[in-house]
């Protein structure tokens, strides 16, 4: 778990800087929720910063994995931590 955890936040390092937001499509009249990493920018800019397009929910899991992946690392290594902590005190005399 702890290897797919670093695995998973080691693709976030890889992708395109967070945060990433999901976009309404309301906002621009369009059919389709998109994952965007400039949520300031006009929808009609076709200017590098959108990532996907998809339903609401997938846009929305989507736009939440960079931080969930970070937080995923971070969690493994205080896993990690703590069962070191837990072998030098089970080692203790």
């Amino acid at each position: 778990m702890i290897e797919r955890a670093r695995a998973l936040a080691k693709l976030a390092e890889k992708a395109k800087p967070g945060p990433w937001y999901a976009r309404d499509p309301r906002e621009w009249k369009g059919g389709s929720w998109y994952v965007d990493t400039r949520p300031e920018r006009p929808l009609y800019d076709s200017a590098d910063g959108n990532i996907c397009r998809a339903s609401r929910n997938n846009v929305q899991l989507i736009a939440a994995a960079p931080e969930m992946a970070k937080l995923l690392g971070e969690m493994a290594d205080e896993i990690e931590r703590l069962r070191e902590e837990v072998d030098k005190l089970e080692g203790w005399p």
